[in-house]
């Protein structure tokens, strides 16, 4: 037999209902452009529960006015809110709102993707999609990088904590609590570094460290305490804390149940109940009466706990809190059965059961179908045990083939999604490379003009060398003509000097040489003497000559003396 307890970790925004649809309304007569669809999509919510044909009036409203303003967000927003509208009473509706949610999702701005995903995360968390709930937490913890409100960021923290704690991911949530502390502390919002200690605590619960987990509920409280008494909070907004405190006590009534400290846990429901009643919020007050019922049962003191399942399951239906309703009822067909009365067993495990089939709560199907199946076989009533057990595992198909076209679609989105992600990263690769040609085409030009500047510069260079030495050659020219001349007129000068003294000394040498024998001594030595002079001019002359080659190669220094002229 099956017992379900609806021990639930609250975390409330709002204020009274009907002060909150006042001011809402009274926003819409100023505001205008995407804030009004904002206001809109806030103002039909405040409507889904009590006045569900005024919620889809302003969600359809919101669409209308979104069509010439044009807010991505916000229009998918509005589509996501009519989805979830939808989903216990119209299927093909529902599908029909997430596909066109998808569709806007691709368009919507990097910078408000994390509000997007986050949205989808609470809408896929209560219909208990664990797969689509962890992928669109993780994509919105990702994408809060781009955001700099730190209140959508601790948000995004919180869900994406609860997701990892459901998952057995304890490490990683502890990191994330983590973060939030750190990112609460650092904008001082003193509520959010209570809730963000109180999000670590039920962590710590989950993983089992119980010790650990009282300590940060009891800091949650503390910090809490602590910035109610440094803070003058708005009268209105006192149900907020109050909430919070309620949330507080009820887990830890949770965590000393846990550890069979039953007086400790009545204690924190004693204050739990205290912190419901004061902000008259019934749906914690009949959480508070399911608790304790749990309680009692747990101590096996059955007849106490169904006198708490019984006034926890009518202020539920009273306050149309029908899931609440759900799982009072089945658990006091489960005391009932325990004190072995069958018949009010199977009385209240009927009642469940039809709410389930009003209402469609299909993360409550397992309870409700197995305890009524329980109670049948105990009564020996197989036949209808069969009968629910059939319709249990229809149910349970049906309720897959909705998450299957629900991640059909999903995954259509993602693809799309994907799609725009790599068309954008073309075009900017695109882009990019045209960046890079443009740039290496003007990098080329620049290499062109200073190739061709530096060579006209040297050519202009060279041409000047060139010019000079033209110049240089010419008169080298001019100077080696007038060498040539020079040199020709003293050879011929040289020439007619030399013939004279050469032509007598061949004659003198001719005579000698055909009349030797007719020339006496004298004459002999007469001849030989003049021979002799010419020989000394003909050496006077050569030792000129190269006195002046020397001249002319450089060859000979001059020393410069100073001396006195004397007067003849």
């Amino acid at each position: 037999m099956k017992i379900v307890c609806l021990l639930i970790f609250v975390f409330s925004y709002s204020i009274f209902a009907n002060n909150k649809i006042d001011s809402l309304n009274n926003l819409l007569k100023t505001e205008d452009g995407s804030n009004r669809i904002k206001f809109l999509n806030n103002l039909s919510i405040e409507y889904y529960d009590k006045n569900p044909e005024k919620f889809l009036e302003i969600a359809h409203q919101a669409l209308k006015e979104n069509e010439q303003i044009n807010s991505k967000l916000e229009n998918f927003i509005t589509l996501i809110n009519l989805a979830f509208y939808y989903h216990q009473k119209d299927t093909t509706k529902e599908e029909s709102f997430y596909e066109k949610a998808y569709l806007v999702l691709p368009e919507i701005k990097d910078s408000q993707k994390a509000i997007a995903y986050l949205q989808l995360v609470v809408n896929f968390e209560y219909k208990k999609l664990v797969d689509s709930t962890y992928h669109y937490s993780y994509l919105a913890y990702k994408y809060s990088e781009l955001e700099s409100d730190a209140k959508i960021n601790l948000k995004i923290r919180d869900a994406y904590s609860r997701v990892l704690r459901n998952r057995g991911n304890y490490k990683e949530a502890i990191k994330i609590a983590e973060e939030m502390i750190e990112i609460a502390e650092k904008n001082n919002l003193g509520s959010w570094i209570a809730q963000s200690n109180a999000v670590m605590g039920l962590v710590l619960r989950d993983w089992k460290k119980y010790d650990f987990a009282i300590q940060k509920f009891n800091m949650a409280i503390s910090k809490l305490n602590d910035f109610l008494k440094n803070n003058k909070v708005p009268e209105a907004e006192n149900i907020i804390y109050d909430n919070f405190f309620f949330s507080y006590y009820n887990n830890l009534a949770i965590i000393y149940s846990d550890i069979k400290n039953f007086d400790e846990a009545v204690k924190s429901l004693q204050f739990a109940r205290y912190y419901s009643e004061k902000s008259n919020d019934k749906v914690n007050i009949a959480q508070v009466n399911t608790n304790l019922g749990f309680i009692f049962y747990q101590r096996e003191m059955f007849d106490s706990a169904i006198v708490y399942f019984e006034l926890g399951a009518k202020q539920a239906v009273d306050v149309r809190a029908y899931d609440g309703a759900i799982i009072n009822y089945t658990n006091l067909s489960s005391c009932y059965d325990k004190l072995k009365n069958y018949s009010e067993a199977l009385k209240f495990a009927k009642i469940a059961y039809e709410y389930h089939k009003q209402n469609n709560f299909g993360y409550l199907a397992e309870s409700v179908y197995m305890n009524l199946i329980d109670v049948l076989k105990n009564i020996k009533d197989f036949e209808s045990a069969l009968k629910y057990q059939s319709e249990y595992y229809d149910e349970k198909d049906s309720v897959s083939n909705n998450e299957v076209n629900i991640k059909i679609a999903d995954l259509n989105a993602n693809f799309e999604l994907q799609n725009a992600k790599k068309e954008k990263e073309l075009l900017e690769k695109d882009q990019k490379n045209n960046l890079i040609i443009f740039g290496l085409i003007i990098l080329v030009a620049i290499i062109i003009l200073v190739s061709n500047y530096f060579r006209l510069k040297a050519k202009n260079k060279l041409n000047a060398v060139l010019s000079e030495k033209n110049e240089e050659i010419n008169f080298k020219n001019e100077e080696l003509q007038k060498v040539i001349a020079t040199k020709d007129k003293f050879f011929s000068i040289i020439a007619h000097d030399l013939k004279n003294p050469i032509a007598s000394f061949m004659q003198l040498t001719d005579m000698i040489h055909h009349s030797y024998d007719s020339f006496d001594n004298e004459e002999k030595k007469s001849i030989i003497g003049i021979m002799k002079d010419s020989s000394g001019n003909l050496f006077s002359l050569l030792v000129n000559l190269l006195e002046w080659s020397n001249a002319q190669k450089g060859n000979i220094k001059v020393n410069y003396e100073e001396f006195e002229f004397k007067y003849v």
